[in-house]
Order: structure tokens, then sequence, then C-alpha cells
């Protein structure tokens, strides 16, 4: 016995056959640009990781900047997100000189 579908749920098949093949081209596009298939790729990231490891912040360094940083200005250690106690800890000091303090006129180095 042949059963044939609805008019209504043809096109929710087609509609789910589309999107299946419209994610697959996405995906399949995406992995071609990747790390994992193209060699440059991966090369230019193997030298990025390598020059981050090089370019890595002393933490005893950055905690002395960021406690200079904010004994000279109150106002950004008791900041609730560049503070002392903010989600950013030791690097809240400098990312406030990065977003605020260097248009202000403020100094970073001690």
């Amino acid at each position: 016995m042949i059963t044939y579908l609805s008019n209504r749920e043809s096109r929710f098949w087609i509609s789910a056959l589309g999107l299946f093949v419209l994610s697959l081209a996405v995906y399949g596009w995406q992995a071609s640009n990747s790390a994992m298939l193209d060699r440059s790729l991966a090369e230019r990231d193997r030298y990025l990781a390598a020059f981050a490891d090089r370019r890595s912040v002393d933490p005893a360094i950055e905690e002395a900047e960021s406690e200079a940083y904010w004994r000279r200005y109150p106002d950004v250690a008791a900041d609730l997100y560049y503070g002392r106690g903010g989600p950013l800890g030791v690097l809240g000091a400098r990312q406030h000189y990065r977003d605020h303090g260097y248009r202000e006129g403020r100094q970073w180095t001690p």
C-alpha cells in the first residue's frame, strides 16, 4: 500500500532537506578554511602561538604595574570592573588604561 504525503508534509520535508544541505555546505566551507585542512593556516597558527609565548607577561611585573596604577588612580582601584576586586583581576588596571586611561591622559608606567 502506497501512502502519499500531504502538501503540508511534503513542504516540511523539502524545507528540512534544504536546511540540511545548507548546513552541510556551510560546514564544508568552514572546514576547507580551517587549519586542520590548510597547511598554510596551520603554520600561521603555530607562528602566532610561538610569538604569543615569547611575548607572555611576567605575572609579578604585571601585578606590580597594576598596583602602581591603582595607587596613582584610586578611582580606578575602586571601580567594580577595572578595580582590585573586579572580574579582570590584576589585568583590570591595564585594560582600563587601554580602554580609557590613555585618552584621559593617565600614565601607565610607574
